[in-house]
């Protein structure tokens, strides 16, 4: 229950064998059949985005010969062509060391990226650093009024003052709207 309800996809890497075993969450979230049974290791870089491969195979492989635990954030692209942000924690557990076995968990990050990318872009114009483009840009083009400089000031605080009353409501506890 605890592992459907987290949505994590669940996989299991044989060091010696070089083989993936992918349970069925994985294979969702990578928009891939369900597959009973081993995968080598070109099934899963065949679906890494071909900007992130080479920075996930080093990740990877160094915390396979060094035997320690990693952590990797990548982009998958599904046979559909969808992109997908993925986060990845891979571990040998005690009970596998004589196995040479790695076990890991994934899971699709798309939310938190589109949500951090419009925190990010929600002060983009309005914050210290863009009003101050703003007012740059418009003396190049010609004078600048100072009514409308103070009507931009206050339409910063404004901005500013709403995304922070948003920032702290959707972190309370609670029913929320949708």
């Amino acid at each position: 229950l605890a592992i459907s309800t987290s949505k994590v996809g669940i996989w299991k890497f044989d060091v010696t064998k070089r083989l993936t075993y992918w349970d069925q969450r994985f294979c969702d979230m990578f928009g891939i059949a369900t597959h009973q049974g081993a995968l080598p290791p070109q099934t899963w870089e065949s679906l890494v985005h071909p900007a992130d491969i080479q920075r996930a195979r080093d990740i990877c492989e160094h915390g396979l010969s060094e035997r320690e635990d990693y952590s990797l954030d990548y982009r998958i692209v599904t046979p559909s062509r969808e992109i997908r942000h993925i986060r990845c924690r891979a571990s040998f557990p005690e009970q596998y060391k004589n196995r040479d076995t790695v076990v890991g968990v994934m899971w699709d990050v798309m939310e938190d990226i589109a949500r951090a990318d419009w925190h990010a872009h929600a002060h983009d114009g309005f914050g210290e650093q863009g009003i101050g483009r703003c007012r740059t840009r418009a003396i190049d083009v010609g004078e600048l009024d100072d009514e409308i400089v103070d009507r931009l000031d206050a339409l910063h605080a404004a901005l500013h003052a709403t995304t922070t009353f948003f920032d702290f409501a959707s972190r309370q506890p609670g029913p929320r709207a949708r």
